[in-house]
Parts: C-alpha cells; sequence; structure tokens
C-alpha cells in the first residue's frame, strides 16, 4: 500500500474507526489508513491531482515530472502485488 500526507478519507468512516490513536505516533496515517481501508466499500487512487497554489511555480509541470517517474517506476516493478 501506498500513502501519502494527503489522503482523502470519508469523515463517518475515520469516526467510526475512531480517528488517529495515541501510541502510533511516526506512523498514525497507516495506521488510520489501514482501519478506514478495511471499512471502506472502495478504494481509488486519484491521478489527476489538483492545481493549487501562488500561480509562481509551475506545477503542470511538477506534476507532469512526478507522474512521469511513477510510471517509470511502475514499469520497472511490474504490476502491484496484494
Amino acid at each position: 500500500m501506498y500513502t501519502c500526507h494527503f489522503s482523502v478519507l470519508r469523515k463517518a468512516i475515520v469516526d467510526e474507526v475512531g480517528g488517529f490513536r495515541p501510541g502510533f505516533d511516526g506512523s498514525q496515517d497507516w495506521d488510520l489508513i489501514f482501519r478506514v481501508s478495511e471499512r471502506a466499500r472502495r478504494v481509488v487512487h486519484v491521478r489527476e491531482l489538483p492545481l493549487l497554489g501562488s500561480g509562481k511555480t509551475d506545477y503542470v509541470e511538477l506534476r507532469t515530472r512526478v507522474m512521469s517517474d511513477e510510471d517509470r517506476r511502475s514499469a520497472e516493478q511490474g504490476p502491484a502485488q496484494r
């Protein structure tokens, strides 16, 4: 599983599983994601990121570089194992 600091989770499910738990500092995002994914009807990956910012940075170019690099790594690693 790949998770990042930016995740979108249904609040009702986060509340249902108890949110962040004490004692998991440093890996609290993994703990929460695992528990939420056990209850969710579906989990999706959003490839198109919204462009936010001040306009000073070329976010389109940065996003394109990130996505190209991710595609290259995926091709090298082969299909994801579950």
